[in-house]
């Protein structure tokens, strides 16, 4: 039994037994020098009546430990608890406690145990979870950024690209080989440039899907759309017949935006030649989006 005490002795931490009496007294029949350290009184001081370490457990924590301690006792299942304890010394630890319980003939229990110190864990799991809070936000102001950036810097590329188009066309004869070298060059470099913002903004896209669904105003995306559009439907000589009266709806806007320029888009690309260009939006498509927004609201 010596032996076993003086290994105990040079454990961190503290083994122990806590008693807890139908009557509800609890008391520490058995400690190792090590709860001097973690509660700050010798054995003896708690070896019949352990109130005393309960008084420097956090008041945060007490009725925890206290409710944690009834139903291992009901349950007969592990106790295993991280608290704070007000150290006499001054200083606050936190541990870790797991112990074992054991009915007794009396009806009392018995819990053999160990309680060890995690206070430098416990700073540097805090630190961790600070640091890592922070890369994520950081993360999401990038994935932000890089969406955000090649969302709206392609548009005014493609503008260039289709203005780079009509001049050419509208010089036509009168074309000479130096301009012509300068707007391949131009719409070389928009087409390039554009490539390299797609492919960010299909990075950006990983784990997100555009802006957060929220309540917007259709006509809002359509005019987005229209004004991105703007050079090929100058050069399709395109007019449109579009109802003022749009609804609310709830979408993701950039999403609803290349919805309609995807739409209109391909109305402008694919048509006959020598054609002039109508395009409505209006009835069904109104009513279609009426729908939607009916199912918002219920």
């Amino acid at each position: 039994m010596e032996q076993t005490r003086q290994h105990a002795a040079l454990l961190p931490g503290m083994l122990y037994q806590f008693w807890q009496h139908p009557d509800g007294r609890c008391a520490f029949p058995y400690a190792s020098q090590g709860i001097e350290e973690i509660y700050g009184f010798t054995p003896e001081a708690v070896r019949d009546d352990a109130r005393q370490v309960f008084a420097v457990i956090d008041k945060d924590d007490i009725q925890r430990i206290a409710d944690s301690i009834q139903r291992s006792a009901e349950q007969l299942t592990t106790w295993r608890v991280h608290y704070r304890i007000n150290h006499p010394r001054g200083h606050q630890l936190w541990v870790e406690g797991i112990a074992t319980p054991e009915r007794l003939d009396d009806g009392s229990t018995l819990w053999h145990g160990y309680i060890r110190d995690i206070t430098e864990e416990y700073a540097t799991q805090q630190e961790l979870e600070q640091y890592r809070a922070s890369l994520e936000r950081s993360n999401k102001e990038l994935e932000h950024f890089a969406y955000a950036a090649s969302h709206d810097l392609r548009q005014p590329l493609r503008m260039v690209t289709s203005y780079a188009q009509l001049l050419e066309r509208q010089l036509g004869d009168d074309l000479d080989e130096d301009t012509s070298t300068m707007l391949h060059y131009m719409r070389d470099g928009a087409q390039r440039m554009d490539s390299m913002l797609l492919s960010l903004l299909d990075y950006s896209r990983v784990g997100r899907k555009g802006q957060p669904m929220q309540v917007m105003a259709l006509k809002e995306a359509i005019d987005e759309a229209l004004h991105f559009l703007t050079p090929a439907i100058q050069e399709a000589g395109a007019h449109f017949n579009i109802d003022d009266d749009w609804p609310q709806v709830y979408a993701s806007p950039d999403e609803m935006t290349r919805l309609f320029q995807n739409l209109i888009g391909n109305a402008l690309k694919y048509r006959m030649p020598g054609q002039g260009v109508v395009i409505g939006l209006h009835v069904a498509l109104r009513r279609r989006c009426s729908h939607l927004e009916g199912d918002r609201q219920r």
